[in-house]
């Protein structure tokens, strides 16, 4: 997959000493790498790191939301709804799990909840 350029992403499973230091630090996807690998700019730091996609999540993996401002019948059905965050979908969307399912929907219908 192409290098998602201006994507936010967290860094998560890395293991060397240097690596586990990066664990849980953001940044933006500048470019891609060699190997495959994509270039995030972690906060804090002004040169970018060649990071595997395997070893990046959405920022907002783990955290709990509240759907709203849906429209369609079924996301009439979904307002309200409260899940958590399992994975990125796509630059504008996340998969949530809710309680009969996991959709992907756009981070504009949701807000994080305590």
């Amino acid at each position: 997959a192409p290098a998602p350029v201006g994507k936010r992403l967290r860094v998560v499973g890395l293991t060397s000493a240097k690596g586990a230091m990066m664990n849980g630090k953001e940044g933006e996807v500048t470019g891609a790498g060699d190997n495959g690998r994509w270039l995030v700019r972690l906060d804090g730091n002004a040169d970018p790191h060649a990071l595997k996609p395997e070893n990046l999540e959405d920022p907002m993996v783990g955290r709990w939301v509240r759907v709203f401002g849906l429209t369609s019948a079924k996301g009439l059905t979904l307002n309200g709804q409260i899940g958590e965050v399992v994975s990125g979908s796509d630059p504008v969307r996340v998969n949530v799990r809710l309680s009969s399912e996991t959709l992907a929907l756009k981070m504009a219908n949701l807000e994080e909840v305590a």
